[in-house]
């Protein structure tokens, strides 16, 4: 059976966009830029797109397309014994989508929510709508209350994991047409609230402060390991996505453009989203809502009203104010902070409701993309590695996940899903950062002694800093870069490609090592978030230590199990790189099919690759994949 393709280069690069594109770049970057100097972030932010974002993203790009498979069959087609490093970040994003589904679920709740924000009472009761009315939040994660449940987020969990499998209930084809509008969806209501923003009072400090560097901040390497980090997080790496999306194109794809769409939609997002929240912020702290932040908690600026300054005149400055929400991390800003500032703006009941159903439907546009490509990139990998059916393995793994997924749905459901969150981001994923790169950079691409004969002494300095060029070449396939012009000319001049091989070598392991190895000192030093040894445990080290077991286990036991004889068989029928270079029509043209030759494998537009092709003219020989031609008959004769 022939594998589905992407209906056209636009409908991949919006489906990568989507799914790059997430409630991270919403909530975590503007949270970032202010706790790090607004306009200092923004910058350390855009150079680690191009140090640490690109590189990465074109590598796991490069590796779906050439192989046409998901995670776990990618990394077996660089070496047989590479196959754990695909399932470290399936299981991994098994993970991810169980807790990100539950926010999607509260994004749901606070759109219907919206109606009622404003008979809160004003800012102190809309501030505790999420946590009182809709969590039902409780005193910590083994405290679980009366009921159990939190059952508006059960009602929106539902929702929305029908939501994800209907997205993806047909595979890519599905995935294309849902695309078209969750991606331009968010951009043009995160332009309009941008635009609100800006006219209310005090929005242009906020807007200033956003775009206005703090030199000193350029020192702090704090600040640069949180640029890193952002990036690292917010464009669908590590997590089996982008490899199984890439897995559905064509072989002369021209991924350098695409990386760069991608990687730059991603960046213009995220900036959009800064000004929506700078321009809040700045209207905040105008009105009053720094006067009680001296005592270092958020909640109680809403306990003596917003209007008196303090008796002692301790208000925070816009900068200490901003630094402040800063520290409330992501849900806290997005679902307590902004409903209170919704149930404040001016113009009355009608335009809050406005505002806050077109805030939250952004952020869920923003979030149910990022949703199905996940659970995508999960069910492609099974698929490939256990040769089931695709649509039964997608239906399978949002019924799993969903079952998996109410532990968070719980009262104390919250506390659950900042562990896990806390770990997978700092943890799982910085270890596969690093495993994957020396994997494509220094197990694939090591070159062997034979290599260097008849090399110049410069090119063996070459070969053994950066390694073989095989995979670099591969990634270059369909760029245009071997055309002569005058660009063309340049980019041979940089060598790009070694650039690009010195970063994943290099400087990417590193950077995401440092990153780990900060953060684990962290943990280390002091519980996270004042939570349990037991917590911690349970929700953190547990589930990693898990995830890396299994993603050993589960290749060792198909290897050996008689039931897997039939995976066993095919597996050790595919060709490594090499034999697939040496047949490969675009690196020999010589061995390209005659025109009148070519083969066409039809796929229906719902996706079903056995449903009959469309009408063929008299002379036209239509047949599938290991099927005999059949050639209709002429009605002229």
């Amino acid at each position: 059976m022939a594998r589905e393709k992407w209906g056209s280069r636009a409908t991949f690069i919006l489906a990568a966009i989507g799914s790059a594109v997430g409630l991270g770049n919403a909530w975590r970057f503007p949270a970032q830029a202010a706790k790090w100097g607004g306009g200092t972030f923004l910058i350390a932010y855009i150079v680690a797109l191009f140090i640490l974002g690109f590189p990465l993203l074109m590598m796991e790009l490069t590796l779906g397309r050439r192989t046409q498979k998901g995670a776990p069959g990618a990394f077996r087609g660089l070496g047989k014994k590479l196959e754990p490093v695909g399932w470290m970040s399936t299981f991994t994003a098994f993970g991810i989508v169980t807790y990100y589904a539950v926010v999607v679920a509260w994004v749901l709740v606070m759109i219907a929510g919206c109606f009622w924000l404003p008979q809160m009472g004003g800012a102190e009761g809309a501030y505790g709508f999420f946590n009182d009315q809709i969590l039902h939040i409780t005193s910590g994660p083994t405290d679980f209350g009366n009921g159990g449940f939190a059952w508006w987020v059960i009602i929106g969990l539902a929702v929305a994991w029908v939501a994800i499998w209907f997205c993806i209930r047909k595979g890519v084809h599905s995935v294309g047409k849902v695309v078209k509008y969750t991606v331009f969806i968010p951009v043009v209501l995160l332009i309009a609230l941008a635009i609100y923003g800006a006219t209310l009072v005090g929005a242009g400090k906020g807007i200033l402060i956003y775009l206005t560097p703090v030199g000193s901040k350029f020192l702090d390497p704090q600040m640069w390991l949180a640029a890193f980090s952002q990036v690292f997080y917010s464009l669908s790496i590590m997590m089996s996505i982008m490899i199984a999306y890439s897995s559905f194109l064509k072989r002369d794809t021209n991924l350098v453009k695409d990386t760069a769409l991608v990687v730059l939609s991603d960046a213009v997002i995220s900036i959009i989203a800064g000004f929506v929240i700078f321009a809040t912020l700045g209207y905040m702290a105008n009105n009053g809502y720094n006067a009680y932040l001296a005592d270092g908690t958020v909640g109680s600026i809403f306990e003596k009203g917003l209007a008196a300054a303090p008796a002692n005149g301790a208000a925070y400055s816009y900068e200490e104010f901003f630094n402040a929400i800063a520290t409330t991390g992501g849900p806290s800003l997005t679902f307590s902070l902004y409903a209170a500032v919704i149930a404040t703006l001016p113009g009355g009941a009608a335009v809050q409701i406005i505002v806050g159903i077109v805030f939250y439907v952004t952020l869920f546009t923003l979030a149910i993309d990022s949703a199905f490509s996940i659970v995508e990139g999960v069910s492609t990998a099974i698929s490939d590695k256990f040769r089931i059916n695709k649509n039964k393995t997608t239906l399978w793994t949002c019924v799993v996940a969903a079952v998996v997924s109410l532990l968070y749905a719980t009262t104390a459901g919250m506390y659950w899903l900042d562990i896990v969150d806390y770990w997978t981001n700092n943890i799982n994923m910085a270890i596969i950062g690093v495993v994957e790169c020396v994997t494509v950079g220094w197990i694939f691409s090591r070159v062997k002694r034979s290599d260097l004969a008849g090399m110049t002494r410069g090119q063996k300095w070459n070969a053994v800093l950066l390694g073989s060029d095989r995979f670099s070449r591969e990634a270059a396939l369909g760029s245009g870069f071997k055309k002569d012009n005058r660009f063309t000319r340049f980019v041979r001049a940089c060598r790009f490609d070694r650039i690009w091989m010195f970063l994943i070598r290099y400087a990417a392991p590193i950077i995401i090592f440092v990153m780990f190895l900060f953060n684990f000192i962290s943990i280390v030093q002091a519980p996270y978030g004042g939570y349990s040894q037991t917590a911690l445990i349970l929700g953190g080290w547990l589930p990693t230590v898990l995830i890396f077991t299994a993603s050993f286990v589960l290749p060792f036991v198909t290897k050996r199990s008689k039931r897997c004889a039939r995976i066993r068989v095919a597996e050790e029928a595919e060709l490594s790189w090499e034999e697939m270079d040496a047949i490969d029509p675009l690196l020999h043209p010589e061995l390209a099919p005659a025109e009148d030759s070519v083969t066409e494998v039809y796929t229906d537009d719902t996706g079903d690759n056995d449903a009959p092709p469309p009408p063929a003219s008299p002379t036209e020989a239509v047949f599938y994949e290991d099927e005999e031609p059949i050639v209709p008959p002429n009605p002229k004769k």
